[in-house]
Order: structure tokens, then sequence, then C-alpha cells
């Protein structure tokens, strides 16, 4: 989740001058973030009074000058001010107790990585928060304990009894983070869960916690596709490092994913993504013989767009035009960026009397086109060639679709040909 548009503001209370620096220095490099910092009670509890109903977050230190025993935690806690414990005192039981009474997390002051750790906590709890996680257990006690646990953590936690019901929600809703599974539920066991949502979402689409009553089935959990697993009974803190960790590693194996099949500048699938995308549905349209369409689209003159303007504003081009063919297509429609100003849209159950239609859309939406340079904008048409067939292979339409577009740049750009088929529009346009 981005910060850029988000802004917060926390409490730092901290005796130390050296850590105060410290956490400072780490906390103006997250954007939009105000921090408060004080020395003593008497100077948190001014800044409680002063902005109490403005802070997102406390980070307090247990022993100050004026309140050696933890007792500002207490104010700040009686404030609704979520709270981190940063402190160099581990009292297990002490722990316990301040996590009965609602703390966040309690975080020892022992090397530069417990610096690390909080301020990845912060900027999840701060930026990253409201992402959305699945609970799925027989146990009632278990499901409203560990959806009070993700509560803290500011996250959306949605609950439910049943395998079927837990297929229903990550249907309905696409943007799950993380999904916990117990043993037991009303219609499967916990692994037999795990297996078929790790058949129906990768690990990059969906990070899996299993939580077993016997850890001895850990193991099968884990060859089954979840991600890790939480040993019961399990400590607050425990459990939320477990949680981090699993979305942490959803998020990289995200931008892992996207980096290999996604176009670095217009955002849209590469080459490689879009055949391995294509391909089946290519395959099942012809088993099926359903209508499918493939088009082909090259950006008319756009070198001179670089050679006029410079590469960043082709650059730009090129993000405009991909927005705007994505705009027009459809959610189960397919683009990608084969390379330099060329796209490939793969167009399933689209009958021969549409496509021409959606393609003379295209043509008007290109040249709706207005791309901002130093001297003020340029326009941009393009030129498109399609083949629709249910009886071939991919490599045969790209090759058909391939050798309609040079047909319709042949016959002066700025229309379109469907399997030898030309359609032109009256007007015209040119690089302005």
């Amino acid at each position: 989740m981005e910060t850029k548009n988000k802004s917060a503001r926390i409490l730092l209370v901290e005796d130390s001058a050296f850590y105060s620096a410290v956490l400072c220095e780490q906390l103006k490099k997250i954007p939009n973030l105000t921090v408060d910092s004080a020395a003593t009670r008497k100077e948190g509890q001014y800044f409680l009074d002063t902005h109490g109903n403005d802070y997102a977050l406390a980070l307090v230190d247990l022993a100050l000058p004026d309140a050696p025993n933890g007792e500002f935690v207490e104010c700040a806690l009686m404030s609704a001010v979520p709270t981190i414990i940063f402190s160099s005192n581990f009292d297990p039981e002490l722990k316990a107790k301040l996590f009965a009474k609602g703390i966040i997390d309690y975080v020892i002051k022992d090397s530069p990585v417990a610096i690390d750790y909080l301020i990845e906590l912060i900027t999840f709890l701060l930026f990253q928060s409201g992402q959305k996680a699945l609970v799925a257990s027989s146990d009632k006690a278990l499901k409203r304990q560990q959806v009070h646990l993700l509560s803290n953590l500011k996250m959306e936690a949605w609950a439910c009894d049943s395998a079927a019901d837990a297929k229903k929600l990550l249907a309905r809703h696409h943007d799950f983070t993380l999904a916990l599974i117990g043993d037991t539920l009303k219609d499967c066991t916990g692994i037999e869960l795990v297996g078929a949502l790790r058949r129906s979402h990768t690990a990059a689409q969906l990070s899996i916690l299993a939580i077993p009553d016997d850890s001895r089935y850990a193991s099968q959990y884990l060859r089954y596709g979840a991600n890790d697993f939480l040993r019961q009974p399990y400590s607050p803190e425990e459990f939320q490092c477990r949680v981090l960790n699993a979305v942490k590693s959803k998020r990289h194996l995200h931008s892992l994913e996207t980096a290999a099949t996604r176009d670095f500048l217009t955002g849209q699938l590469n080459r490689r993504a879009f055949f391995e995308a294509a391909t089946p549905i290519v395959a099942h349209a012809k088993r099926a013989r359903h209508p499918l369409a493939l088009v082909m689209v090259d950006i008319d003159h756009f070198k001179k767009i670089n050679d006029r303007y410079g590469h960043a504003v082709g650059d730009t081009a090129l993000k405009i035009i991909a927005a705007t063919l994505r705009n027009e297509l459809r959610e189960t429609d397919i683009i990608a960026r084969f390379g330099g100003e060329e796209f490939c849209i793969l167009m399933p159950d689209i009958n021969e009397i549409e496509l021409p239609t959606v393609l003379d859309r295209f043509l008007k939406a290109m040249r709706s086109i207005s791309i901002p340079h130093a001297r003020g904008f340029t326009g941009v048409t393009a030129s498109f060639g399609s083949a629709r067939h249910a009886d071939i292979g991919l490599e045969q339409l790209i090759k058909l679709a391939d050798d309609a577009l040079y047909d319709a740049k042949h016959r002066g750009r700025d229309r379109f040909i469907v399997s030898k088929m030309p359609y032109s529009s009256d007007v015209q346009h040119g690089i302005a």
C-alpha cells in the first residue's frame, strides 16, 4: 500500500538521547510522518493533552525519569492511543500484563535489528494497514482470539468455519492478503483447505499461515502449500511476528512476480507472460469452438515523438497509450506490450460483428490522446491488425494479425484491418 497520499502523527516518549536521535532519524525516512518527541512523562502528557486525538501510534520507553515503572503506558492507553513498548527491560511477566492491557508490541532494545523491525512495524501499522485476512476454523474461541490480534495490527479480519465459505469469500473479494487456517472446519480438514487454496492462489496472491492443534502435522501443511505455521499455544507477539512475516513474504513474492511478468514502463504484461496467459485461452477456444480475436497494435510514427520531444515524452506517451487501451478492454481481455511501440491484445468471446465496432472505438480512443511536452501537446494515432479464428493456435493468430497490421500501415496507417478486410475511418490524424 502506497504512503504518498497518507499522513500520520506519532508520539515518541524516550529519555535516552541516543535512542531518541536514532529513532527520529529513522522515522524521518517514512514519508508524510510527523513525530512529536518527549523525554519525560510530563512532556508526553502535554503532547497527549494537546494532540491526543491526532496520534495514530505511541512509541514508549518503560523507564522514564518521572515514571520509572511504565506509568506512562497507562496514560497512552487511557488516551486510546495504540502503543508500542521499546525498552531494555525484559520482564516476561510485565510483558504479559501489558499485552493483556492492549499494547501492540513489546520490542527489546538489544540490537540494530530491533530498530529495523520497529520501523517496519510502524510503517505497516500506519500505511499498510487495512489488509484483509481470512480466519478459517470451527474453533470459535480460536477465531475470536485471532480476529482480536489481527485488529491490533489494523488488519480487516473475515472469519468463517467452513471451506465452502472460505472459498466464497476469496472468490468475492480478490484483495485478501493472508489466510489463517485451523485444523478443523465443518466440511473438511485444515490441510485439505490449504491444498485447495494453494491450487487457486499462488503464494504471490495469498499467504497462508497454518495454526494446527498438533504441531506434528505442521510439515503436512507446508507440503500442501502453507507459507508457515504457528504452534499452539502462542504468545501475542509470536502471532504478530508470524503474521507480519507472512504479509511481507507475500508482498515480496508479488513484487518478484510483477517484475518477471510486467513491462516495467507501462505496467502491462510482457511478451513472455502474454504467451503464458493466452496459450490456454486460445487452446480452450479452439477445443470449444468459441470465437476470439487477437489484435496487434503499432503506434504510428512513434519515432518522430522521440526525435522531436525526447525519450521522456516518448515514455509518457507509451504509458498513456497503454492505459487508454486497457480502459477500452473488458476484464477478460489480455493486453501486453510486445516491445517498442507495439502491443498485443487477446479478446475472447467476440464475434465478427462486434469486432469492427470495438476496433473503431480503439482508433477513436487513440486519436483522443494528448501527450504533454515542453511546448504544449501532441496527438497520436495507431494502426491495428486483427485476426479471429477458433481453429488455429496462438502463433498462427499472431502471424495473421501481424500481416493485417502490416497491411494497415502500408495502406496509410490510422486504420484497422481484420483478416484482410479493411476498415478505415473517414478522418486521418497525423502527429501534431
